[in-house]
């Protein structure tokens, strides 16, 4: 939908902002659109109170203004909060124009349920209430005799960023093992798994924070999110340039970050990694390396050996007797000159077994022997492994001169100070692993590591990782995980039958073991993933001889039909008969929701009260709380929605009780606090919220009013200063990182585990591996392409990021301002001459994989490969009911 805003017309929207905003639209349960009414026509003075964003999952510190209208409160700007430590008083266009969701005429109002004789696709409902929905969704339960494993939890970026703890202890309780986390499979596994095999974080953006304000040189790739992404992450990357940073850029089209890089270097889209192994190889030759880092805090030193056939290196181990886990390494001890064994996990290669000194040699002698076998050091089959990847080789691959390759690798390898930005969203290519297990090893050879200048654990990883080696030290269990050992504990939990009363894994699971029974690949790592669920919708699934049907599907904040791989297939699934339950809760109509029975609307990020969070993002620690105004819709919060649905099944007490088991708060006090609010017909999260603070009070021996009093007046409570943290809680420096090992692994002991149960994989090397993009089977890099062909991109704008950012007119109309620039498909004039286009031109693009089909409009431009075309990611809705997205 075209939105006319005129620039004037657009700052007279600031203008107003500031006087009250009075012009949007009340979407009040039984609202109509209404015209807008003249600025300034409000009571009372404005009043400023703190919570946290929630247009994007960086959740960055805000202020809202709120002034009564009407005799009720309401929203009228929204601005950065200064107190907070991530954006520290920046917010971006998509933060300032939250006011537009909040009241925007498309919200969901009241629960609706579909009109008997509709198909879904067809946006047919009628409004409802509460209690009719809950009861609908019970009586389909018991009519389809639904059991728990046909029940699946679906979410994305929200639910894992606020409530995934929530969500693992409903679907324990009620014995589903199916959850899916959307935005994990489709927008970040692929940067993270390479990324975590290395230095052993697993959670969302910035658990690894780049330190740009510190680096004397940032090398970027597979990237924009630096200037269109987040506050704070730009932030810090404009401190950087300011504080005299050069950046190399790495991005087959001229982005906003591009245009702000010293060096741009166009390479073909997915070969980033060729140029990466060339710097790692350059590093290494030259002995830019710092040795004493990976001596010290890594595995480099391990001794290892070639296996018996294939590429793989096996690192020489010694199991832990009671958990089977790597008990023991083995280095060549320069000081005693003979092979000794160091305990695990730890964080250092200090002591042995027995606790004597030792100095492993990074570089172990010739002809070293252990049980009879040749071995030397990860590092030196590192080493070797790239040896082959020079400027020359990496030259036909991504379409670089090679003189240029090889003087950004000299560059990179002599600059005290580089740093790999750790990235933002990579799960596009074959090789996205490799590329940024590539990047990850170049980091640690810098020695960058929890350093000025390099990479920061965040602070609520780091607080987590603390708290789970103190446990783990006092010889008790911990209830939640760091890192990797979070993303494979609950792999495992969900994937494994002897989990679950009724001894079925997850559907994830199931689908996986099947395609590697038959000779396919299926998924190594299945946590959250939704491998298998459109075969199960569909019928086309069994476990142990019997059909494996889900038949329940709860999806939360999530529009698979829009960010999922694909959209035919999802489409497909959700309209099976075979599925008689599918309930969503959202805030918006997203094209999702046309496959509904039930929808339950949300609250706005304005109006959710909750409990306390951690600034997940942030490098300092400190925890946030929110809700500056009231609900303006007959909505739920997430966390009543969840409570009423044990409720239901018969099990509220014990969902309560994991809930504080998993916390750690009192389960009486929360049970009372959570009874009390569902009686009063209030949400669950303000009163938990309380709880938490009340608690903390005492913890810290302060009065609770003054506590309230800075989170009323801040929105945040600081507790602990980034310096403080690392003095406390430095990784690995003070505690072993959330690997295997306990080290930063340059081997990685995880991909190491999954070669022995499934066979070499290249995206599973343990050391590193090359790989073509696999823009489809046939075709490498060095092929050319069909005169009416090219490389694919996508990617976020400075105004549009998710599928529910395209529904904002604000954010729509500051879009179209920008013309074809945001909104057309990028292509270069030498291709587009070939086809005889120009700017302004309809194009149409169609997969030669799928055969899916897109058009758009051509915007004719220098500024990306001839062979390559680019379009914004967040636009293209369907559901008529979406006013500003459609179309």
């Amino acid at each position: 939908m075209s939105v006319t805003l005129s620039r004037r017309e657009l700052l007279k929207t600031g203008a107003a902002a500031t006087a009250g905003l009075t012009f949007l639209r009340f979407a009040g349960p039984e609202a109509a659109p209404a015209q807008a009414a003249p600025a300034g026509n409000t009571e009372g003075s404005l009043q400023w109170k703190p919570t946290i964003c929630n247009m994007c999952p960086n959740i960055c510190g805000i202020k809202v203004g709120v002034k009564m209208v009407g005799g009720k409160e309401r929203a009228v700007k929204i601005e950065g909060n200064p107190a907070h430590p991530y954006n520290q008083g920046r917010i971006c266009a998509r933060g300032q124009a939250g006011l537009r969701r909040q009241y925007s005429p498309d919200r969901l109002k009241t629960p609706l349920i579909r009109v008997e004789g509709s198909k879904r696709g067809e946006w047919a409902f009628r409004k409802a209430t509460w209690d009719e929905a809950y009861d609908l969704i019970m009586k389909k339960v018991k009519e389809h005799n639904i059991q728990p494993y046909e029940m699946a939890i679906l979410g994305a970026w929200n639910i894992c960023l606020f409530y995934k703890a929530h969500r693992m202890v409903l679907a324990k309780v009620l014995q589903t093992p199916n959850i899916v986390s959307f935005q994990v499979q489709n927008c970040m596994l692929g940067q993270h798994f390479g990324l975590d095999s290395v230095v052993g974080s697993f959670n969302a953006h910035d658990d690894i924070v780049s330190d740009y304000a510190n680096a004397k040189l940032i090398l970027s790739l597979r990237s924009n999110a630096s200037l269109t992404s987040a506050s704070g992450r730009t932030r810090r990357f404009t401190d950087g340039l300011r504080n005299g940073a050069k950046v190399i850029l790495l991005d087959p089209r001229m982005s906003e970050a591009a245009a702000k890089a010293d060096v741009w270097l166009p390479v073909r889209p997915g070969t980033d990694q060729a140029v990466l192994l060339v710097i790692l190889r350059e590093m290494i030759n030259r002995k830019t390396y710092d040795a004493d880092f990976l001596t010290n805090y890594s595995n480099a030193p391990y001794l290892a050996m070639a296996a018996p056939k294939g590429p793989m290196v096996q690192m020489a181990m010694k199991p832990n007797e009671k958990t089977g886990k790597p008990g023991q390494f083995f280095v060549f001890d320069e000081n005693s000159q003979s092979i000794v064994a160091l305990p695990a996990p730890m964080n250092g290669n200090f002591k042995d077994i027995n606790g004597n000194p030792v100095k492993p040699a990074l570089i172990a002698p010739d002809g070293l022997t252990m049980d009879g076998k040749p071995v030397k050091t990860a590092f030196q089959f590192l080493a070797e492994k790239v040896q082959p990847y020079t400027a020359e080789w990496a030259t036909d691959i991504c379409d670089i001169p090679a003189d240029t390759i090889a003087a950004v690798a000299e560059e990179f390898a002599t600059t005290p100070g580089a740093m790999v930005d750790s990235g933002w969203y990579d799960s596009r290519f074959e090789n996205s692993i490799q590329t940024w297990r590539t990047a990850s090893l170049i980091q640690i050879l810098t020695g960058g590591i929890d350093r000025p200048g390099g990479w920061y654990y965040n602070a609520s990883t780091r607080e987590l990782n603390k708290s789970f080696w103190d446990t783990m030290r006092a010889g008790e269990q911990p209830k939640m995980a760091p890192g990797m050992y979070m993303g494979f504990g609950m792999s495992n939990l969900f994937g494994n039958a002897e989990n679950w009363s009724h001894g079925v894994p997850n559907v994830a699971r199931v689908w996986s073991d099947q395609q590697w029974e038959a000779g396919n690949d299926g998924a190594a790592f299945t946590m959250v993933h939704y491998n298998g669920y459109p075969e199960s919708m569909k019928g086309e699934l069994s476990y142990n001889g019997k059909p494996y049907q889900l038949k329940f599907l709860l999806l939360t904040a999530t529009n698979p039909v829009r960010s999922a791989y694909s959209d035919t297939v999802w489409k497909e699934a959700l309209s099976s008969p075979k599925v008689p339950l599918i309930v969503a809760y959202d805030l918006l109509p997203q094209d999702t929701l046309l496959y509904a029975d039930i929808i339950l609307p949300d609250f706005s990020y304005l109006e959710r009260g909750d409990q306390l969070y951690h600034a997940e993002q942030s490098l300092e620690a400190a925890y946030v709380a929110r809700n500056p105004i009231e609900p303006i819709v007959d909505g739920r919060h997430m966390l009543d929605v969840f409570f009423e649905l044990a409720d239901r099944f018969g099990r509220l007490d014990p969902y309560i009780k994991g809930m504080a088991g998993l916390f750690g708060w009192d389960a009486e006090a929360l049970g009372k606090t959570v009874k009390k609010a569902r009686a009063d017909g209030v949400p669950v999260g303000t009163p938990i919220r309380d709880m938490l603070i009340n608690g903390m009070a005492k913890k810290k021996g302060v009065p609770v009013e003054k506590l309230q009093q800075i989170f009323t007046e801040q929105g945040v409570l600081p507790t602990a200063s980034l310096d403080e943290l690392l003095e406390e809680a430095g990784i690995p420096y003070k505690y072993p990182a959330p690997t295997l090992s306990g080290r930063i692994e340059l081997y990685s002991i995880f991909f190491a585990g999954y070669t022995k149960k499934y066979g070499y994989k290249p995206n599973w090397d343990p050391l590193v591996a090359y790989m073509d993009p696999g823009w489809r089977p046939e075709l490498s890099p060095k092929d050319s392409l069909a005169d009416d062909e090219c490389y694919f991109m996508h990617g976020h704008i400075p105004t549009m990021s998710h599928t529910s950012t395209a529904n904002n007119d604000l954010l729509m109309a500051m879009t179209e301002q920008q013309g074809l620039l945001y909104t057309g498909i990028w292509i270069n004039p030498q291709k587009a001459g070939k086809l005889g286009l120009k700017t302004g031109d309809a194009i149409a693009l169609e997969n030669t994989n799928t055969g899916q089909k897109a058009t758009g409009t051509a915007f004719v431009t220098e500024l990306i490969r001839p062979d390559t075309v680019f379009m914004a990611s967040a636009l293209g809705h369907e559901n008529d009911q979406l006013s500003t997205a459609k179309g």
